[in-house]
């Protein structure tokens, strides 16, 4: 179910964070549980392409790298392939430290990160249109 703003009726922002760690996971779902967005989760790469063929479309993907089966740079690879993925901004989160820009990108969130860090890139990059 959308969470729906009551004061406007304009749905939260969707959240889409794809992670292989179920305690990521869980941990993400509980920081924004009180934050005026929506979460869905995916637990891999293949996981989060089903759900984005199945028509779900975030206004943000929290991906991380390092996950078994299709990694990260894969499913970054696929969304750049869609016309109707592509432009999906996607923040890295990851442990595995890295400099530089990366295409297709919107920024690199290195894991651990604080709550206030996290609600920055959803700001930034998730507000509502």
């Amino acid at each position: 179910m959308e969470n729906v703003d009551s004061s406007t009726n304009v749905p939260h922002p969707r959240i889409l964070v794809v992670d292989d760690e179920a305690a990521i996971r869980d941990v993400l779902k509980r920081l924004l549980r009180n934050q005026p967005v929506s979460v869905t989760c995916a637990e891999g790469g293949a996981a989060a392409l089903n759900l984005l063929e199945s028509g779900l479309r975030p206004r943000l993907i929290l991906l991380d790298i390092d996950m078994p089966g299709m990694n990260g740079w894969q499913v970054l690879e696929r969304l750049k392939q869609d016309p109707g993925l592509a432009s999906i901004p996607v923040v890295i989160i990851s442990g595995v430290h890295r400099s530089g820009d990366v295409d297709g990108v919107a920024c690199y969130l290195p894991k651990p990160f604080s709550l206030n860090e996290l609600l920055a890139v959803i700001r930034e990059h998730a507000a509502p249109s």
